[in-house]
């Protein structure tokens, strides 16, 4: 197989989501085969979600290269975790050469993006949400519920996304993590390939990207927080999420990594669904990972964010049916809005 289609996969693969762009993934080549290899993401050990988001980072890689292989040509064979005594090796990847096929996602991948812009207060149309609804079925696993604004499931989500802001500005783990991946300028997101560019985050214009480069120590972000910066955040996100069109949940079988790349796989099908609808989408999920990590009994939690979490079980158990609540992994926010304001780079791979 030619180097340079196993470099086109390689590069259609990698403009996957990553938690914060910070493509905690290797890629190695071994003849025909590509071997797919974690990479810790150590400042993740709060809520120890690290590796889950790897997970469902994998699985959206993986389902990029296989449309992009099938698309140009080749049958691609993936082995899940080969290696028992290897964890850190999540997939390898063989190829088949085949009669290409004609992917309606396939031109959404090099477009898809997340959008924090505030979206337009309008219904979904039956196109977008038949699209929507039709990815489930092509992926075995994961469940996709979809509740629209009229719904009242709509409102609750919303009040979630709120909570889940808020414990993410009250942690300083998180608070560091955040900052250690924001690019200020063009310069430092070109030269790492990685991490937000502080444009994409939405705050409104230049002076207030400046302005939110003085809330990296975490001393004065904690202060603020005592005087209710973390209120305002949580109230300005019920709010922002209240203009989307509508917010999908995502529920796994089990509790697995293999059904965690699985819903990855599904997530980023959906997400190239809404792209190839010209629809904006933003994972909303700090509150849905958070939950799933205290119903599983991991993650480190303080007294506070501990009754956090229990104020927002009862909104989560009355979403969904008995059993499936706790379950939810992932939350996105879908509708219409105009483009974001910067790109998200990614690494280039380039094999001997």
């Amino acid at each position: 197989m030619q180097k340079n289609i196993l470099e086109k996969i390689v590069a259609f693969g990698v403009a996957a989501p990553s938690g914060d762009n910070c493509q905690s993934w290797e890629i190695e080549r071994h003849v025909d085969i590509l071997r797919l290899i974690s990479v810790p993401a150590k400042d993740l050990k709060y809520l120890k979600i690290g590796e889950l988001a790897a997970f469902l980072s994998f699985g959206a890689l993986l389902e990029n290269m296989d449309i992009a292989s099938g698309s140009l040509g080749y049958a691609m064979q993936t082995n899940l975790f080969p290696d028992s005594k290897n964890p850190l090796l999540i997939a390898e990847c063989s190829f088949k050469e085949t009669p290409a096929k004609n992917d309606p996602l396939f031109s959404a991948i090099m477009e898809r993006r997340t959008n924090r812009r505030p979206y337009a207060q309008q219904p979904l149309s039956p196109a977008a949400r038949s699209n929507i609804l039709e990815q489930a079925s092509l992926i075995t696993g994961p469940e996709l519920h979809l509740f629209e604004r009229t719904t009242p499931e709509f409102q609750k989500l919303a009040r979630l996304t709120g909570i889940g802001e808020q414990m993410f500005f009250e942690s300083e783990a998180l608070h560091e993590y955040l900052f250690n991946h924001i690019r200020w300028d063009d310069f430092s997101a070109r030269q790492t390939k990685d991490g937000m560019h502080v444009k994409t985050l939405e705050l409104g214009n230049a002076l207030m990207d400046a302005a939110f480069r003085f809330l990296k120590p975490w001393a004065l972000a904690s202060f603020l927080n005592t005087l209710g910066a973390s209120w305002f955040i949580n109230r300005r996100a019920v709010w922002l999420n209240q203009k989307s069109s509508a917010f999908i949940l995502l529920n796994v079988p089990q509790s697995s990594p293999k059904d965690y790349v699985a819903a990855g796989r599904l997530m980023q099908r959906i997400w190239l669904a809404t792209t190839a609808c010209g629809l904006a989408m933003q994972p909303t999920s700090a509150i849905s990972l958070a939950l799933h990590a205290f119903k599983l009994g991991q993650g480190s939690f303080s007294p506070r964010h501990r009754r956090f979490l229990k104020q927002a079980e009862p909104l989560m158990d009355g979403i969904l049916p008995a059993g499936k609540a706790e379950l939810s992994l992932m939350m996105f926010r879908v509708g219409n809005a105009t483009p974001p304001s910067g790109p998200s780079w990614r690494r280039v791979y380039r094999f001997e």
